[in-house]
């Protein structure tokens, strides 16, 4: 259930992250070219992510389509959060002037799914958290931005 891992790893490094949503910075970029620049920061974080989260299992000496402790899972989501805690805050950082209560909202749902990791909630509720959050996510067009 190697599968089952992933998501468990995704939702983590989702729950971890802090967005800090209350300073409006709103940006002056249109709603196409947010969606286009945030897409290609998702694109290239998830690849890092990939990236980190390799490295991180070969550091834990687990191997390909071995199962992961919950300790293991810990250090993996906790060695994945820096990427993508750097395109959340870009996400508020970018929102178009005209769109910041919709990015707000995404933003919310995104501190939602970090609180409920760092508080040990359920994984089926951070799982929906996520699934929550993901589809605004895709709502608005961020579809590199779903876990």
């Amino acid at each position: 259930m190697k599968s089952m891992a992933g998501l468990l790893i995704a939702a983590g490094v989702l729950m971890l992250v802090g967005c800090g949503g209350g300073d409006s910075t709103a940006s002056s970029l249109t709603q196409e070219e947010f969606i286009k620049q945030v897409n290609q920061m998702c694109k290239k974080e998830k690849v890092e992510r990939k990236q980190v989260e390799d490295a991180t299992l070969r550091k834990l000496n687990v191997g390909p389509g071995e199962f992961t402790t919950p300790s293991e899972q810990a250090k993996l989501v906790e060695a994945s959060a820096p990427p993508y805690e750097r395109v959340t805050k870009q996400i508020q950082k970018l929102a178009p002037s005209d769109q910041e209560k919709t990015i707000d909202s995404l933003v919310h749902w995104r501190e939602k799914v970090a609180d409920s990791v760092r508080s040990g909630a359920s994984s089926e509720k951070s799982l929906g958290l996520l699934i929550q959050a993901n589809k605004l996510a895709n709502e608005y067009g961020l579809k590199e931005c779903s876990i």
